[in-house]
């Protein structure tokens, strides 16, 4: 892949903060302002289908950039980028920092929700070993609200990775004073409602910006690159499945990248050569998504299937332990009996969230694909 200057695609994000000190205020995206539309309706433009950085299109990656750089004219902006899980909007967020940085005098941070809240993160992290040092993306650490409110509130912008509705009332009611907020989050979190304590936010003029299929598209064809052997043949997501087909991946993948290219990777693998790789079938997809336990994981997102405590915790375990674990080794840290280890597992195993290895006598369990998401994601409705 051809090496890209930095310095001229830095000149061009330096001429979109130049652009925005000297617009007529007036003129700038009226259609938004009013009818919560992001172009003029009465325009009819083509899509712009260049991709920026492999994720996410130019034209949203430069909007935004724009809109962090109104704050050096005090313009104040709340935008929510939507999308799938393993689309890019952490990316897309960091980016914008790291170009912001570069371009500007701004101030702005970018922060992880979890930062926000001690006791969200406590309870869901207290048990991770080093999560201090291997898990914190900036200099913040876990502090209540109020006190992180006073290291905010007097920034430019802030940018907000992973949160859900009821946060972003808290967070700007907690940093007042910041001009521009931008959150990125999953649709399926997006069900909050304006609290009556919320004055200076109107939901209505709130700007949103989809990050769509078509751009999970162009990331997977991306990283296709590194599993084919001929480069000036790349395979192409196009040449394996139809637009539905890959709906259908996208579906039982939740959107993930990492796990769409498991899938095909392991029916390329199992089922069918590179070479011969020219059509996917549904049923290949199901198998290979059941196989990882994918389609339990699905199931118990959508429908909140209920999982008992104990073997919820078998699965946190086998979480923390990427090589794997024995079984005498959980039943030591669960105390229970060793049959009781064994039914638990067997369950896991029917449900394909767990998968062994035959060491010697013994056997090494750890987490399908499907297993370390439902876990990752907390995904379960856990039981008593």
């Amino acid at each position: 892949m051809k090496a890209t200057s930095v310095r001229p695609m830095m000149d061009k994000y330096k001429a979109i903060f130049d652009k925005a000190k000297t617009d007529n205020l007036l003129e700038i995206n009226p259609w938004s302002a009013l009818f919560n539309l992001r172009c003029d309706p009465c325009e009819k433009k083509a899509e712009d289908g260049d991709i920026d950085n492999n994720f996410v299109a130019s034209p949203i990656f430069e909007d935004l950039l724009y809109k962090i750089a109104l704050c050096q004219r005090a313009v104040k902006s709340k935008i929510l980028i939507v999308g799938s899980h393993g689309i890019g909007k952490t990316f897309l967020l960091k980016s914008l920092k790291f170009v912001t940085d570069q371009t500007s005098s701004l101030t702005g941070k970018y922060i992880h929700s979890i930062d926000f809240f001690s006791n969200y993160y406590d309870s869901r992290y207290k048990n991770l070993d080093n999560i201090n040092e291997n898990n914190q993306e900036n200099d913040f650490k876990s502090e209540n609200v109020e006190n992180l409110s006073d290291k905010l509130d007097q920034l430019d912008y802030l940018l907000v990775d992973d949160c859900n509705g009821e946060q972003i009332d808290k967070i700007i009611l907690a940093c007042k004073h910041v001009i521009c907020f931008i959150f990125g989050m999953n649709p399926v979190t997006f069900t909050f409602q304006k609290p009556q304590e919320c004055t200076s936010f109107e939901y209505k003029i709130l700007d949103r910006y989809p990050i769509e299929i078509t751009n999970l598209k162009s990331i997977v064809n991306d990283r296709f690159l590194q599993y084919s052997e001929n480069q000036n043949s790349p395979l192409r997501i196009e040449t394996l499945m139809s637009d539905s087909l890959f709906s259908k991946l996208y579906d039982l993948s939740f959107g993930n990248p990492s796990l769409i290219l498991k899938i095909i990777c392991n029916i390329l693998r199992d089922q069918i050569s590179e070479k011969q790789a020219k059509e996917i079938t549904a049923q290949m997809l199901e198998f290979q998504a059941e196989m990882m336990g994918l389609i339990t994981c699905k199931q118990y997102e959508n429908e909140k299937v209920p999982i008992s405590e104990k073997k919820y915790k078998i699965l946190q375990m086998l979480y923390k332990a990427p090589s794997g674990l024995t079984p005498a080794y959980i039943t030591e840290e669960m105390k229970v009996t060793p049959n009781n280890t064994s039914l638990h597992l067997k369950f896991l195993l029917e449900k394909r969230l767990v998968k062994y290895t035959s060491s010697g006598k013994n056997r090494i369990y750890s987490l399908t694909p499907g297993g370390e998401y439902l876990t990752e994601r907390d995904l379960i409705n856990k039981a008593t």
